[in-house]
């Protein structure tokens, strides 16, 4: 492996732990992995699907089958690539805020991590800024309700 793709695992292991991931292995059947590229398709992500994307679609998996043992937990169940994004924003957030992290910060990390900003959120602001970027209102949007 080069030093640059080193470099480059690196920034992305580090970013992945400062947004509050925890990496874990999993072992999957060839069968697991074909179910899980059709919910892919169904949920709107692309034909090659990264760790990421499976990642998201675990994670759904997880919600509904947590809500479907404990049936006295609202849980709001991210059916579609675009609300497993915005609950993986909202999980971020949450996560710097818990780590004491200012508005600034947060809207600087979100910045610097170069995590899209969700173009609809941001729309449904009413914000004047021709050019979606993160700032103090799009990320008290997102994070967590005290």
């Amino acid at each position: 492996m080069s030093i640059e793709e080193q470099i480059r695992q690196q920034k992305v292991a580090t970013r992945r732990k400062d947004s509050g991931f925890k990496t874990k292995k999993c072992h999957f059947f060839d069968l697991d992995l074909l179910r899980l590229k059709k919910l892919a398709k169904k949920m709107g992500y692309e034909e090659k699907i990264s760790n990421e994307d499976l990642t998201s679609i675990i994670r759904s998996c997880i919600a509904e089958k947590y809500s479907a043992v404990y049936p006295e937990k609202i849980i709001k169940i991210p059916n579609s690539k675009e609300e497993q994004y915005l609950y993986e924003l909202k999980q971020i957030i949450a996560f710097r805020c818990k780590n004491h992290s200012t508005l600034d910060e947060i809207v600087q990390f979100m910045k610097n991590s170069k995590y899209p900003v969700p173009v609809d959120k941001y729309n449904s602001l009413n914000m004047s800024n021709d050019q979606p970027e993160w700032c103090h209102e799009l990320v008290n949007a997102l994070k967590p309700k005290k």
